[in-house]
């Protein structure tokens, strides 16, 4: 029997797609500001967004998703 491998997938933020973690954007905060996070190796809570548009629509928000603590 082949072995399947599991494609880790992910919602974009503002419009809730579904895609695969690869295909997505990942932001962080960093310094206090929000940054982009090409290669997954920054530590801390990530948000993922798909394209451009996206990213403008939740920019305002970003800073306030990044740094909201899990209950």
């Amino acid at each position: 029997m082949a072995k399947t491998t599991r494609i880790p997938l992910r919602s974009c933020k503002a419009c809730r797609r579904v895609a695969p973690k690869q295909k997505l954007i990942r932001w962080v905060m960093v310094d206090g500001q929000p940054a982009q996070d090409t290669k997954s190796n920054i530590e801390g809570r990530g948000a993922y967004v798909c394209s451009d548009d996206c990213y403008n629509k939740i920019a305002k928000q970003l800073p306030n998703i990044l740094t909201r603590r899990r209950r």
